[in-house]
């Protein structure tokens, strides 16, 4: 095939298809909704809304994956006239995963726009099945102790709701059921004698806890939390968390980065060689102490260009940005630009870009393994010079952090194997 000039890049290649070369026309965006004008001039049973449809996937999706979404949703309704909630449980999968898929994700949002139907809460399903993972995992005869107690937590949230207090947050839940879930397994394999909740002594949970001591608050107060209802509901006759401490102050004992690391991460971030996304993440949290949800949840409109700073959830005023992190966020928006404009935070992958909803947490937790650092260091770092430099209740105040959580920076510990040694 002779070569000739790309009517979409201008270079001269070999031509695929409307005057396009092929990677040109893999990226045309009329291609979808060609496809659904050649659907309906074959005679094929489509719906009034589907071409609207076409026209809307075309936006949100790359053209050859809304050719397939297109073309799974016409071999559905072949079949005969359905309404749009006879198609979404058609599309769904029978039973709870972690992803509905995008047929059933496209289909959902655009008949939600379009007000044919409601939008389902897919994160509740999901958080639901995950949990009941956990419950599943829990042996027996333990499992029906986990339960209960994870459907009176559940009801407990409802009424919380309900009232306007504070419900039990799903992070929260999870790590309660998941604590008793381990408890179970020490049980089964260190105390085959303990046949049961009822049988569960305070010297047990003793020694579950020092399985792994920088968790002791944390499962102390999961353990505290079941047993209580456990005693309400009979399934024991003593609560043997009563004798139980939390331990002693929680100090920092994290990891922190050195004065020449962070020069290096710094050189690195300013420079064009690491992705915009790494940039910036790394530069909001070695300088300004971002954590993940905060970058998580920035959006768009949270950006003053005006005055070069941005407004980070939960902090009580605009932070603003040095010229390496304000630049390394114009990579970022210029990236963003590129993928697309519907969704509206500022990191957008080519999962999210057709989406509205913010990059996982799991992306921005692996993001700088490029770098051999981590998000949560360069935080800490950063924490640990602010408290140790200033007034912990100005950084209190600043970051919006708990009056407490300062102080959880200027703790100190002792190595009590080194003292033995001495």
């Amino acid at each position: 095939m002779p070569e000739r000039d790309c009517t979409g890049c201008g270079e001269r290649r070999r031509i695929s298809a409307k005057g396009l070369c092929r990677s040109c026309y893999q990226r045309d965006r009329s291609r979808p909704v060609a496809y659904a004008a050649r659907l309906g001039d074959q005679g094929a049973c489509l719906t009034e809304w589907f071409e609207p449809f076409a026209a809307w996937v075309s936006e949100r999706l790359s053209p050859a994956r809304a050719i397939e979404v297109l073309k799974a949703t016409s071999t559905h309704l072949a079949a005969g006239p359905v309404t749009p909630e006879e198609l979404l449980a058609a599309v769904r999968p029978s039973e709870p995963s972690r992803s509905v898929g995008t047929l059933a994700r496209s289909l959902e949002a655009f008949f939600a726009s379009a007000g044919l139907s409601c939008r389902s809460d897919d994160e509740a399903g999901r958080l639901q099945a995950r949990r009941l993972r956990i419950v599943s995992t829990t042996p027996e005869p333990f499992g029906a102790g986990v339960s209960g107690y994870l459907a009176a937590q559940v009801e407990a949230r409802r009424r919380a709701r309900r009232t306007g207090t504070k419900p039990l947050a799903d992070s929260t839940l999870e790590l309660r059921i998941g604590v008793l879930r381990d408890l179970a397994c020490f049980l089964l394999a260190s105390r085959p004698a303990v046949a049961g909740w009822e049988l569960v002594s305070t010297a047990d949970l003793e020694a579950f806890l020092s399985t792994n001591p920088t968790l002791r608050a944390l499962r102390v107060g999961a353990l505290r939390s079941f047993f209580a209802w456990a005693r309400t509901k009979r399934l024991v006759l003593v609560n043997p968390t009563t004798g139980l401490r939390p331990g002693g102050r929680q100090v920092f004992v994290g990891a922190v980065v050195t004065a020449q690391r962070q020069q290096e991460l710094y050189q690195r971030w300013t420079g064009d060689a690491a992705h915009p996304h790494e940039a910036f993440v790394g530069l909001m949290a070695l300088i300004h102490a971002a954590s993940r949800a905060e970058l998580r949840a920035l959006r768009v409109d949270d950006v003053d260009h005006g005055a070069h700073r941005v407004k980070l959830r939960a902090r009580p005023h605009p932070v603003p940005l040095d010229p390496a992190t304000w630049a390394a966020l114009q990579r970022c928006l210029a990236l963003r630009e590129s993928r697309g404009r519907l969704n509206p935070h500022v990191l957008v992958t080519r999962v999210t870009a057709g989406r509205d909803c913010p990059v996982s947490a799991a992306y921005l937790t692996h993001i700088l393994d490029p770098a051999e650092t981590s998000l949560r260091s360069l935080r800490s770092t950063r924490l640990v010079a602010t408290v140790s430099e200033m007034d912990p209740k100005f950084v209190s105040a600043a970051f919006g952090l708990n009056l407490a959580a300062p102080l959880y920076y200027l703790g100190d510990s002792v190595d009590d194997s080194r003292l033995s040694n001495l």
